[in-house]
């Protein structure tokens, strides 16, 4: 018994360390294999219709960058083989209406066809027309030096990102037969580069799809703990001095620059609604009027469309938003409602909600927080929880199981 739990400790030690330290999602423009709790390519989409082309991340064949690169191997296919692999970055202030250069390497393996890279902006509103060199991407001289079997080369376009634009898609379309690998995206302008940092909301990303539903009531539980590689000091309490509804409310400390995660509840079922999200704050001392008010954080976490996207499951972490929550009158540290209004996008594959709060200079009180949609009161299905085993999966397991090997075997050493 000691040993298969050694199995499994040692299996969640290498999950843990793989996560960063906040526990939230990257979107991994490296294709490092231990990324986001070893799912190296959560966050990256691809569109594929036939069955002659395997996409993984080789972590056999020399990177060029860290440890994995991301294979796309044809080596059987017997015509040419189209695939289009893509990541959205956040376009923000640093991008808007500059020039950029979008840049990845690849090397290539009795490969037959061409291979280049497309990016574009746009924004949440409406998709952005190409703009500045985009074509290039698609000339000769951008794929021409993609020799059957070749050594890593560094693939780059340049485009102008529109002024308006909220988003940046980077991506390699590919049309070819043999092998082709991909590595170490990069996306650079005039004296700045894009940082893969993590992505603020997106812990439901790398919770395990067993997690509970949070209790935005406070009554039975805080906020569902984020596995992280390192411990972390806790920002909030359950106050069962201090409560709006029932029992308790949920106190969340003052300072720190990294809002507090409150959890996440599933939304497949709401395209095309409006959710409303409602509940109560209160402030332990009044605010002063130059005091920042503390902030309410949502992130849209989106599923890959099942038909355009048959084989992986992508996830999208969506556009973090923010909604001030209202400010403590003066001289009054009473109970105060808030909402927050969120259209549901009819056209995307809603997955899940992601909930946080920012806190401002002094402590803040959360209470019976809820979910409407469309005015009506919204109650999210808990997620599956695992059954047990049955007696012929544990049959099974006792005669297919191996031990580990907990000693060194022995080395008959040669002296010549």
């Amino acid at each position: 018994m000691l040993l298969y739990l050694t199995r499994v400790v040692l299996g969640t030690t290498i999950l843990l360390s793989s996560l960063p330290a906040t526990g939230q999602a990257i979107r991994n423009l490296d294709f490092e294999p231990e990324a986001n709790g070893r799912q190296p390519l959560l966050l990256w989409w691809r569109k594929q219709q036939p069955d002659e082309l395997l996409i993984r991340v080789d972590t056999v064949a020399p990177a060029q960058h860290g440890r994995g690169s991301l294979l796309l191997d044809a080596s059987r296919a017997e015509e040419l083989e189209s695939t289009v692999i893509y990541c959205s970055l956040p376009a923000n202030d640093s991008l808007r209406g500059r020039i950029v250069t979008v840049s990845a390497w690849v090397r290539t393996e009795n490969f037959q066809g061409k291979a280049w890279l497309r990016a574009y902006s746009s924004s949440n509103e409406e998709s952005l027309t190409y703009e500045g060199s985009l074509s290039q991407s698609e000339t000769p001289a951008s794929i021409a030096n993609l020799a059957p079997t070749a050594n890593w080369q560094r693939l780059q376009i340049q485009l102008s990102v529109n002024k308006l634009a909220d988003n940046l898609a980077v991506m390699l379309i590919f049309n070819g037969k043999g092998r082709l690998w991909l590595d170490n995206f990069e996306v650079q302008w005039e004296g700045g580069k894009y940082r893969d940092v993590p992505l603020v909301g997106s812990e439901p990303l790398v919770l395990s799809s067993g997690t509970p539903l949070p209790d935005w009531d406070f009554e039975r539980c805080g906020p569902a703990q984020v596995p992280v590689p390192r411990p972390v000091t806790r920002r909030w309490q359950l106050d069962s001095t201090v409560a709006r509804h029932g029992r308790r409310s949920l106190r969340v400390e003052a300072g720190g620059t990294a809002p507090v995660y409150l959890g996440v509840v599933p939304l497949d079922s709401l395209q095309g609604k409006t959710l409303t999200v409602r509940g109560y704050v209160r402030y332990g001392t009044p605010a002063t009027p130059s005091a920042e008010t503390p902030k309410l954080l949502h992130r849209i976490l989106i599923n890959s469309d099942r038909l355009s996207y048959p084989y992986d499951r992508a996830k999208g972490a969506g556009t973090l938003e923010s909604h001030p929550l209202p400010a403590s009158p003066a001289g009054a540290t009473e109970w105060q409602r808030f909402e927050a209004v969120i259209p549901i996008r009819a056209n995307y594959n809603i997955s899940a909600l992601s909930l946080l709060l920012q806190p401002s200079a002094a402590p803040v009180w959360l209470d019976q927080i809820e979910l409407l949609a469309d005015g009506r009161p919204f109650v999210p299905k808990a997620p599956p929880v695992p059954g047990q085993p049955t007696a012929a999966e544990l049959a099974w397991l006792r005669k297919a199981a191996v031990p580990l090997r907990t000693t060194s075997p022995k080395v008959t050493r040669k002296i010549w």
